[in-house]
């Protein structure tokens, strides 16, 4: 089993929930690579991944509290 800890995903809820995707900090990674990505993980018996390496280096060099907070202000709506 692999847990999978995806950053934004491109999908159709993204538009929906943002005034303006295109505002976003990152580019949301695609479902195909985020899929591709996870099934190598689960292949290599990894027990935790987080697809990206941007959205990887964030979760280590970005603590908690600030990435809650950038979540909240852009999903806000």
């Amino acid at each position: 089993m692999t847990v999978l800890t995806p950053g934004f995903i491109d999908t159709p809820v993204i538009p929906k929930l943002l005034e303006d995707p295109g505002a976003l900090p990152i580019k949301p990674m695609s479902a195909e690579r985020c899929v591709t990505q996870g099934l190598e993980a689960l292949r290599a018996n990894r027990a935790v991944y987080i697809p990206g390496l941007l959205n990887r280096i964030m979760n280590r060099l970005v603590p908690p509290s600030v990435t809650q907070k950038m979540e909240a202000k852009m999903l806000k709506k």
